[in-house]
C-alpha cells in the first residue's frame, strides 16, 4: 500500500491565498463596517430613550409560635398586588393630583412590571418612562400605593379589626385565668393536682389564641417603610436603546457579511478558469433561477 504524501505547502498556499484576498479587499472590509456602525449610531440616536426606576420590597411575613411557622404574606402575593388594577388606579390618582396626568396614563397603559427574583423573598417592581424624573415619580407613586394596598381595606379591614378585638379579649381573659391558677397553686388553696391539670390544659389555648392575635395584627399592618429594601432612584442613563451594543452588532454583522462576500466572489472568480467549476456554477445559477452568463 502506498501512502499519499502530505504536503504542508498546500495548506500554507491556501492560507496565503486567504490572506492575499483579505489584503486586496482591506479597504472595503474596514470602511464598510465603520460606515455601517456610523449609520447605526445615527439611527439609534433618533430612537426614543427609555428610563427605568425600580424599588424592592421584602415581601414575606411569617409568624412562629411554639416552633410552628405560618406564612402570612408571601412575595407572589405582593408581586400581584403591585400591578393589580386597584393599586395602579391609586397610584394614577396620586400622579394626576400632582398634575402629571400623562404619567398616570402611561402607568395605566402597562409601564409597570413586577417580579420575584430567584432565591429571594423580595419583590422587584420596575417602571419605564421617557425621562429619568418621570420614571422616578411613577415608581414613587406606585411604591406608596403598593404599601397601602398590602393592608386590608373596606369590609375586610372592619372584619379583621373586629376579629382582633374579640381574639385580644379572649387572650386577656385566658391570661388572667392563668395568673389566678398559678397563684392558687402557689398558695395551695385547693387540690394542687386539680389546679395543675386545669393549668396545663389552659396553656395550649393561650398559645393558640396568641397566634391568632399576632396573625390579625400582621394582616392589619401589611407592609410598611421597614419592608422597603431599596427605594426608587433617578436613573442616570437610559436602559433602552443600548447604543453601544447596537453599533457593535452593526459593525460585526457588516464585517462578517462583507468578509463572506469577498471570499465567495474570489471563489467564483477562480472557478471561472476551471471548466469543471464553471459547469457547477452554471448548474447553481440554473437551480436558483438565474440567467446563465453569455
Amino acid at each position: 500500500m502506498t501512502d499519499t504524501p502530505n504536503h504542508p505547502e498546500d495548506d500554507e498556499i491556501d492560507l496565503l491565498d486567504l490572506l492575499l484576498t483579505i489584503a486586496e479587499n482591506i479597504k472595503i472590509l474596514v470602511i464598510g463596517p465603520l460606515l455601517a456602525g456610523l449609520v447605526a449610531l445615527v439611527g439609534v440616536w433618533f430612537l426614543p430613550a427609555t428610563y427605568e426606576s425600580s424599588f424592592t420590597l421584602n415581601a414575606q411575613k411569617t409568624l412562629i409560635v411554639d416552633g410552628v411557622e405560618t406564612k402570612l404574606i408571601q412575595p407572589q402575593q405582593i408581586s400581584a398586588i403591585a400591578v393589580a388594577k386597584p393599586t395602579l388606579d391609586a397610584a394614577a390618582q396620586v400622579l394626576t393630583a400632582a398634575k402629571q396626568p400623562d404619567l398616570a396614563q402611561r402607568l395605566l397603559a402597562g409601564a409597570a412590571t413586577s417580579s420575584v427574583p430567584r432565591n429571594t423573598q423580595h419583590v422587584l417592581v420596575t417602571l419605564q418612562a421617557p425621562t429619568a424624573q418621570a420614571a422616578h415619580d411613577m415608581a414613587q407613586a406606585l411604591l406608596s400605593a403598593t404599601l397601602q394596598a398590602s393592608r386590608p381595606q373596606g369590609e375586610e379591614l372592619a372584619r379583621l379589626t373586629q376579629d382582633l378585638q374579640k381574639d385580644q379579649a379572649a387572650l386577656d381573659n385566658a391570661r388572667t385565668l392563668e395568673a389566678r391558677l398559678d397563684q392558687a397553686i402557689r398558695q395551695g388553696k385547693s387540690s394542687n393536682e386539680e389546679l395543675a391539670k386545669n393549668y396545663v390544659s389552659l396553656l395550649p389555648a393561650i398559645s393558640e389564641q396568641t397566634k391568632r392575635v399576632h396573625l390579625q395584627r400582621v394582616r392589619l399592618a401589611g407592609l410598611d417603610e421597614s419592608d422597603i429594601v431599596s427605594k426608587p432612584t433617578v436613573p442616570s442613563a437610559p436602559s433602552k436603546p443600548r447604543k453601544t451594543l447596537v453599533v457593535l452588532i452593526s459593525i460585526l454583522a457588516t464585517g462578517f457579511a462583507l468578509l463572506l462576500w469577498v471570499f465567495v466572489r474570489k471563489a467564483f472568480q477562480g472557478a471561472a478558469i476551471n471548466p469543471e467549476s464553471t459547469a457547477k456554477i452554471a448548474r447553481i445559477r440554473q437551480a436558483l433561477g438565474l440567467k446563465a452568463r453569455a
